[in-house]
């Protein structure tokens, strides 16, 4: 079974075909980076909120499990939030166009760690992984499980699988079966790095730009190297201090 995944940053609202299950785990996956999300707190703020979702395309009519499907999030104690997230497609259509599969019910709060990055600039600092269980679409009557009411969400908003009519909940669908044996996985992370002013990080002097916008510091007050600090220092601004 030929799959790409692909992950994405912003969502706003949930229709729930399923609760997907979430574990917290205490490190997180090396082995399945994904998608490096760069995030910069502005000045003035602890956290920024985010409500991060997984879009999925594939080559073949495919099936979302929930009860094979999860999310786990290495929070270290700066992913703050209900962890609460919801299948919004049970299905996908094989045409290697993205559709929205798993929304988080309401944004997270990512935080300031508590620690500085100048040596460790490249450190990991939180990850939100996703496994996807996904079977094919079939009306194989000896292997098939159903009927499921069948809908999926893309760029226009809900629409239901056969018909395509407008989504207005999933009881107004054509139903559909899936193949109970061809259970297929695919994993796929958000990988965070947080910055900030005060970080021990200086940005570059035409800024850097991250997932939430480009930010220009003239110093960070905690730069060991103290570059262009100002006769006074650094304020937590970053700007010199003359």
């Amino acid at each position: 079974m030929k799959k790409i995944l692909i992950l994405l940053a912003f969502i706003y609202s949930v229709k729930s075909i399923g609760q997907i299950s979430v574990t917290t785990v205490n490190k997180y996956d090396n082995k399945v980076i994904g998608n490096i999300v760069c995030l910069y707190i502005p000045n003035g703020k602890d956290f920024i909120e985010r409500s991060p979702y997984m879009n999925f395309k594939n080559t073949i009519d495919s099936y979302i499990s929930k009860k094979g499907s999860g999310v786990y999030v290495f929070d270290n104690k700066i992913i703050k939030g209900n962890h609460r997230w919801y299948r919004v497609s049970n299905v996908i259509p094989g045409n290697e166009q993205l559709y929205s599969i798993f929304e988080i019910q309401k944004p997270y709060k990512f935080f300031k760690p508590k620690y500085l990055k100048f040596k460790t600039p490249n450190m990991i600092d939180a990850q939100i992984k996703f496994k996807v269980g996904y079977h094919l679409i079939t009306d194989d009557a000896p292997n098939r499980v159903g009927p499921w009411r069948l809908c999926y969400k893309d760029k226009n908003g809900y629409k239901c699988y056969f018909s395509n009519d407008k989504f207005i909940n999933n009881n107004n669908c054509p139903s559909g079966y899936f193949n109970r044996w061809d259970m297929d996985f695919h994993y796929n992370s958000l990988t965070y790095k947080i910055f900030w002013c005060g970080d021990g990080i200086l940005n570059s002097p035409i800024g850097n730009n991250y997932s939430n916008g480009t930010f220009i510091e003239d110093c960070d007050p905690n730069d060991p190297e103290k570059k262009n600090w100002g006769e006074k220092g650094c304020d937590c601004n970053c700007k010199k201090s003359n």
